[in-house]
């Protein structure tokens, strides 16, 4: 097979990824645990599943050298062993049968739908390797299922199963000691393998962003709210020591802060902050798969939690403008008295 240029190889992770996104990698080492449990069936599925794919695998065992005829109804292109010249020598590893009648990617229609597998039997002590081929076989589907014209393709396949949650996995499994699978050179799959491992770092960045702007959000939370709290403290003091000498703005400033409803945009702010945190989080927390939509989503989470935080620290200046006015009013031993009792609080 002659050598595909690493230019094409950028490109079609370039044109994967914008049309189906791309996914954290898989915890292969659960899959491994599967298949030397013999639990095949079961770690195809979970591989499929990985894919988006929750279709019900009926698996077939084909002894080694074994080819199938034009007339078995399977229309996947074979994952063969091959040798240096990339060519196969020694059969199928693994085959999966495509309906024709395939229902689109994301589809209910795909839940429990019977796909035909077969691997050949060996495979079976080589874990991580029949994890990767399986994972392009499926990844035929996936490419079928959204109407690619590259279904077929054997490169983009192996680069989709890369960059749906796979790339490692296959760089363990690709190669042994006797044999290799796939359709990549060495030297295009270190290319692709650095380039999807590079996108994927960008969009894991992202999420792990927005998750430290939740965390500085509470933290803005946690610190305005002590500063309520000295603030409703100081404010008692001053009501129960009227017979103080204010200075005339002083005297409107404090008069002030006894109108109803003075806390109440505060108080919002808080609940909807607490709202936002709990919303953002909750959906940051299944992210595996950094769709279109999904990067959109992550984005203007950031933008959100920057904005809200930026609001809080408003009201937060406006409560210690407030405090320090009433502190000139409060006793010093009763403000070291609410410093320990607020510092015993956090602890």
């Amino acid at each position: 097979m002659d050598e595909i240029p690493g230019d094409y190889v950028g490109k079609a992770i370039d044109e994967i990824v914008g049309v189906i996104g791309i996914k954290e990698n898989v915890n292969h080492r659960v899959l491994v645990a599967q298949v030397r449990s013999k639990h095949i069936e079961e770690c195809i599925e979970n591989i499929a599943r990985y894919l988006a794919l929750p279709i019900k695998v009926k698996l077939e065992y084909v002894p080694d050298g074994y080819r199938p005829d034009a007339t078995d109804g399977f229309e996947s292109s074979n994952v063969v062993k091959t040798e240096k010249d990339h060519r196969g020598h020694q059969g199928i590893a693994a085959q999966v049968s495509i309906p024709v009648n395939l229902p689109f990617y994301g589809s209910s229609s795909l839940v429990n739908l019977p796909i035909q597998v077969r691997i050949t039997q060996s495979y079976v002590h080589y874990p991580e390797t029949l994890i990767c081929v399986m994972a392009h076989e499926l990844s035929h589907i996936v490419l079928r299922a959204i109407g690619h014209e590259q279904w077929d393709n054997e490169i983009f396949t192996d680069l989709t199963a890369m960059i749906l949650g796979f790339s490692e996995v296959t760089r363990i499994g690709r190669k042994n000691e006797s044999f290799s699978v796939g359709y990549l050179s060495d030297e295009n799959f270190a290319l692709a393998h650095k380039k999807i491992a590079g996108i994927l770092s960008e969009k894991a960045a992202l999420k792990k962003e927005a998750i430290a702007g939740i965390g500085r959000l509470r933290q803005k939370e946690n610190k305005s709210k002590r500063m309520a709290k000295r603030f409703q403290r100081y404010l008692e003091f001053v009501d129960q020591h009227p017979n103080q000498k204010f200075s005339r703005n002083d005297a409107a400033t404090i008069s002030a802060l006894h109108h109803s409803g003075h806390l109440d945009a505060y108080s919002a702010i808080l609940s909807s902050n607490q709202n936002l945190c709990e919303r953002i989080e909750k959906r940051l927390s299944k992210v595996i798969a950094y769709t279109g939509s999904n990067t959109e989503f992550i984005v203007q989470s950031g933008r959100e939690l920057e904005a809200a935080a930026n609001k809080l620290e408003e009201h937060y200046q406006a409560l210690l403008k407030q405090a320090t006015t009433l502190r000139k009013y409060v006793a010093f031993w009763f403000q070291i008295t609410t410093a320990f009792s607020m510092l015993s609080a956090d602890t």
